[in-house]
């Protein structure tokens, strides 16, 4: 018996496909990747699996034949049998403490234990992605779905995670299907790779707006000192970005890398230290938030236009940045990586002296990948921007960097 069958899947929102003509066998004690472009509907088909599309998701539509281990996916998660780990995880906790977590499940696992008093929220995304995932383990589930586990995770705990789940499948007889575009780095820990959607590369160029003057600094971080709780995030940090210049904070999860960005963004208060920031600053957050006010990608775009009275083609936008293919699409129904793409396009528009953006790559493919790379060399030299991220490849692409935790 296969774990997971899907035969004929079609899936689709308001008239347009999302997912079509689909066919996936998922064997026991097995690691499948499902690779793919951004908006190619990965993260689509583990909601459908695990019944979240169409019982939560009702605007979509689902056709074709959907088993997981013999069952429904709603049937299969009544019975405890799937755990399902998504991009955005704020949702999926019990308690508001990572030792509450852990006395639901009546274990506990050694790595947290220095964590344990800490809040949820107080989390980085890589810590909450590996607390959910051993959360997961410990409950004793059949399937695990994982969506972009190497956009949340620093290579050296996306290893040890691969590592105890290849484990586990031969031990416990734990199946796991997880849907990345990242393959080069996990691709020797899966059985299987298959594709969804294709991919198309290309781009063109749009006005850059407006230049300021790149004598001095944009930002300027002196003997700063932050903690939660007690808990020691910063001790007397520096950090000196150039008008004009991309910059990176790099970091392994925890290191404090999303908390530096909200310092910046004027999100969180220091108890000592000196900050300044070259306003207006655009903050990206990593989690993906949906602020957006219009029913669609289209619209939005057109208000931001309108409202910061720049001249540019809205058509032209949605081209450059890949998104004109959702242009009537609700801004609420786009994938992660969909959304930090609409995200950069607001940001080009309203053009501002600093632009923060935690976690640049996450939920990004290769062809996303080479809109940021252009998004920072439209940006570079006029405009400030300061990057977070695990990625280490990012280096390549910055003019300097600072790296936390070490």
């Amino acid at each position: 018996m296969y774990v997971v069958r899907v035969e004929d899947l079609n899936v689709s929102v308001n008239g347009e496909y999302v997912i079509k003509n689909f066919n996936l066998l998922v064997s026991p004690n097995s690691i499948v990747l499902v690779r793919g472009p951004s908006g190619s509907g990965k993260s689509t088909l583990l909601k459908v699996l695990v019944g979240l599309i169409p019982n939560v998701y009702r605007k979509f539509r689902v056709d074709g034949f959907i088993e997981v281990l013999g069952l429904s996916p709603v049937e299969a998660v009544k019975e405890g049998l799937i755990a399902y780990i998504p991009q955005d995880m704020t949702t999926f906790f019990l308690g508001s403490r990572v030792c509450d977590e852990f006395e639901v499940l009546g274990r506990w696992l050694d790595d947290f234990k220095g964590l344990s008093d800490r809040y949820v929220s107080e989390l980085s995304d890589g810590q909450l992605y590996k607390l959910l995932i051993s959360t997961a383990m410990l409950s004793g589930v059949k399937l695990l779905l994982l969506d972009e586990p190497t956009s949340h995770m620093d290579k050296y705990s996306l290893i040890n995670m691969m590592s105890s789940i290849r484990r586990l499948c031969s031990e416990v007889g734990l199946t796991v299907l997880l849907v990345d575009h990242r393959v080069e780095l996990i691709r020797d820990y899966v059985d299987v790779v298959i594709s969804l959607g294709s991919e198309e590369v290309g781009l063109r160029r749009i006005s850059k707006g407006g230049r300021f003057s790149v004598d001095g600094y944009s930002v300027v971080v002196k003997d700063l000192w932050f903690d939660y709780d007690g808990y020691e995030v910063f001790r007397g940090l520096n950090m000196f970005v150039r008008c004009g210049e991309v910059f990176s904070v790099l970091g392994r999860n925890g290191s404090g890398k999303s908390t530096l960005l909200k310092i910046l963004a004027n999100i969180l208060k220091v108890r000592r230290g000196y900050v300044s920031v070259s306003k207006p600053i655009f903050y990206i957050p990593q989690r993906p938030i949906y602020w957006f006010t219009t029913n669609s990608v289209y619209d939005e775009v057109n208000l931001y236009i309108k409202v910061f009275r720049r001249d540019d083609d809205v058509d032209e936008v949605l081209k450059v940045f890949k998104i004109n293919y959702l242009s009537s699409r609700n801004p609420y129904t786009l994938s992660v990586g969909e959304v930090r793409r609409l995200s950069l396009a607001l940001a080009y528009i309203t053009s501002p002296k600093t632009l923060l953006i935690d976690e640049p790559t996450l939920g990004l493919d290769s062809t996303s990948l080479g809109v940021l790379e252009w998004f920072l060399d439209v940006f570079r030299g006029s405009r400030s921007i300061v990057l977070a991220t695990h990625n280490e490849g990012i280096k390549e692409l910055v003019d300097n960097s600072l790296t936390l935790g070490v």
